[in-house]
């Protein structure tokens, strides 16, 4: 199974972003990276409860290549492939 990539940013408050390039509006910020990668799955998991609820197919995920240069080219301090839960 693929996964999301998860692209975490320094945020100018002196907090972590993450986003998901395939799934707009998800996302989350904690202060550490290790807290923003652990919220990310949580994010995630609510995210796509929420299309499911809603009859919403969810994005496929991008390969990986294009979310590394992604990550690159917007200066992520991290990034991750977080896994989607088991249904």
């Amino acid at each position: 199974m693929k996964g999301y990539y998860a692209i975490v940013r320094h945020a100018p408050d002196n907090d972590y972003r993450v986003i998901f390039p395939d799934l707009p509006g998800c996302g989350c910020t904690a202060p550490t990276v290790e807290e923003a990668l652990h919220q990310a799955e949580q994010a995630l998991r609510l995210h796509l409860a929420d299309l499911d609820a809603s009859g919403e197919p969810a994005p496929a995920p991008r390969p990986a290549d294009g979310m590394l240069a992604e990550a690159a080219r917007i200066s992520a301090v991290a990034a991750a492939c977080l896994r989607p839960p088991a249904a």
